[in-house]
């Protein structure tokens, strides 16, 4: 259970797309989250990293930037922290590589080799996640296998991902065919989009919590077919998220987004200090002053709507 700090949201919104999956076609993909961007009414800024340098050429649209895969997981890793993403795409294979969780994306040499395998560049998920604590991305999405399926070997992707700190994180539960992921993936944005906006842009100012889990009933529907009693494909994609509430606070009327950022950290550095402090030990006029601090902050934040 990791604490999930307040987000201050400053547009435009960031999606960070890494397409590429050995042997997979990206574009379908790339295409879905294109099309909900442009239907989203938002600001937002896509970016994507991929092995296939003819797909990068392709990303010259408003708002779209592209860079091709670093040579190693440590440079694909910075890549995509540097990107700060809020929404983070990843095509990509899950395979577990001398006990440890690891993703696998092709390299700009394996797509010129036309490689269907795995792919060259290993990415340990607990050095993803240490990459990615920089920037907090709010929803980490695994087009990929079996990234939600837990095992007598050890708990699913998705999981480990949101165990080791990410906030939220959604994988498929089983083997599934591109086709159904391309698919999954044109229903889920959408939505993905939609809970965004209603976050960044409330029709009443202040904070507010952002909720994934009813973006996937559409897909689950999707994928379900038209009776679902018939097929259990509807039960594959799966949504791991952290116990504490995601909260979202836009541009109000008396405080900035940075400003909402600055005292959310200076908060939990606050409660940490007391959620960690030995009581034995402390003295307790120190005990006194960080009480009156975070009394003194949360006043200022409840005087914002929060």
């Amino acid at each position: 259970v990791t604490t999930v700090r307040g987000r201050g949201f400053v547009p435009p919104l960031r999606v960070v797309a890494v397409l590429s999956a050995a042997g997979r076609e990206p574009r379908p993909q790339l295409e879905a989250i294109r099309k909900s961007i442009g239907k989203a009414k938002l600001a937002v800024r896509l970016h994507v990293i991929t092995g296939d340098d003819e797909l990068m050429a392709e990303i010259n649209g408003p708002g779209e930037t592209a860079e091709l895969t670093g040579g190693t997981s440590p440079e694909l890793c910075r890549q995509i922290a540097a990107a700060r993403p809020h929404v983070l795409h990843l095509l990509c294979h899950g395979m577990t590589v001398a006990g440890e969780r690891t993703l696998a994306f092709a390299g700009v040499g394996d797509v010129d080799a036309g490689r269907v395998d795995s792919g060259s560049i290993r990415v340990p998920i607990k050095d993803l996640v240490r990459e990615l604590e920089s920037c907090d991305p709010w929803l980490v999405v695994l087009a990929a296998c079996e990234t939600a399926q837990a095992s007598p070997a050890g708990r699913a992707f998705a999981h480990d991902l949101v165990s080791l700190g990410v906030t939220a994180a959604i994988g498929m539960r089983r083997l599934v065919d591109l086709k159904d992921t391309d698919r999954f993936c044109r229903e889920l944005y959408p939505g993905v989009l939609a809970a965004i906006k209603a976050a960044i842009e409330p029709e009443e100012p202040g904070e507010q919590i952002l909720e994934w889990a009813s973006v996937l009933t559409g897909p689950r529907k999707v994928l379900g077919g038209p009776d679902p009693s018939t097929i259990d494909s509807w039960l594959d994609p799966v949504l791991y998220v952290q116990s504490e509430d995601l909260r979202v606070y836009s541009q109000g009327p008396s405080m900035s987004a940075e400003d909402y950022s600055h005292l959310q950290g200076k908060l939990d550095r606050l409660r940490g200090f007391l959620a960690i402090g030995d009581p034995e030990t402390t003295p307790s006029e120190v005990v006194a002053d960080v009480r009156d601090a975070i009394a003194n902050a949360e006043a200022i934040l409840s005087q914002a709507g929060v």
